[in-house]
């Protein structure tokens, strides 16, 4: 029970991972073309943005590490039984 619930939630967070890389794709390539029209508060909003979604990336990666962890653990119990 607890094995299945930590995989649903592992694949959960990858398709939160998934989604948090394209939001970074698409404002790097806005921001390649918004940075020659707009003024310094435009470029300082999708940069504070940038920022946080990185924010959250790296948040995701650690919770992801922590899963990965916990699978490996629970795999290993479930072998010596």
């Amino acid at each position: 029970m607890e094995l299945q619930l930590l995989i649903e939630l592992y694949i959960q967070f990858q398709y939160f991972h998934d989604f948090i890389i394209s939001q970074l794709r698409y404002i790097n390539t806005y921001t390649l073309y918004s940075f020659r029209k707009y003024y310094q508060l435009e470029r300082r909003f999708i940069l504070e943005i940038h920022l946080l979604l990185m924010l959250q990336l790296q948040k995701l990666v650690w919770i992801s590490q922590n899963i990965n962890l916990s699978l490996e653990y629970a795999y290993c119990c479930k072998q010596s039984w």
